[in-house]
């Protein structure tokens, strides 16, 4: 078997993106993230991607990631994510991989669309930013 194509324990990053970063709530929806019951999802489908690289990785609740499952969300939520992963490279860059480049990002993103990851989910609540709110 391809070692390559089998899934890794996340919950190293689920950790780190929840203690050393404070994202306490789904990246997706905006809803407080019950700290016994979270999910980490890989924003491009890892059966895309199939790699488990900080910078693809976000925490949400059961109910986004489960109605998400192997589908790509609109394209605001790119930007969600690269500001988010410039926080983390201020804060801590050697837990970014130093190959990650906004541009890359992006480009997988849409070379997912365009290879066949067409159908996109969108959260049933607007989009949070990354701000905190008050």
């Amino acid at each position: 078997m391809d070692t390559i194509t089998l899934r890794n324990d996340l919950s190293v990053y689920r950790k780190i993106l929840f203690n050393e970063f404070e994202e306490h709530t789904c990246f997706y929806c905006g809803k407080e993230l019950d700290h016994g019951d979270i999910h980490v999802d890989h924003f491009i489908p890892w059966s895309f991607i199939k790699d488990d690289n900080l910078w693809n990785l976000v925490l949400s609740c059961p109910k986004c990631n489960l109605k998400k499952s192997d589908r790509l969300t609109p394209d605001l939520f790119v930007d969600n994510l690269i500001e988010r992963n410039h926080m983390i490279i201020e804060k801590s860059a050697e837990l970014i991989s130093p190959s990650y480049q906004e541009k890359k990002l992006r480009l997988i993103y849409y070379w997912a669309k365009c290879n066949g990851y067409h159908d996109i989910w969108t959260p049933e609540r607007k989009v949070h930013t990354l701000e905190k709110v008050q």
